[in-house]
């Protein structure tokens, strides 16, 4: 099951972003996310694809 955005902290790069509160992230760098520990094994220090559904039912 993808990862749920709860909580966007002002000013980081989530935030400087196009994802949203409640948006489900699918894959980053095409790899599946399943839960929060597959999201550990990357870095904000390196490029991310992330592939995402949104609110709307629209995967980006």
């Amino acid at each position: 099951m993808p990862v749920t955005i709860t909580n966007i902290t002002k000013g980081s790069l989530a935030d400087d972003s196009k994802l949203e509160i409640n948006d489900r992230i699918i894959s980053i760098n095409g790899s599946e996310i399943n839960d929060f520990l597959d999201l550990q094994f990357h870095s904000a220090d390196e490029i991310l694809d992330i592939t995402y559904l949104n609110t709307a039912g629209v995967i980006k």
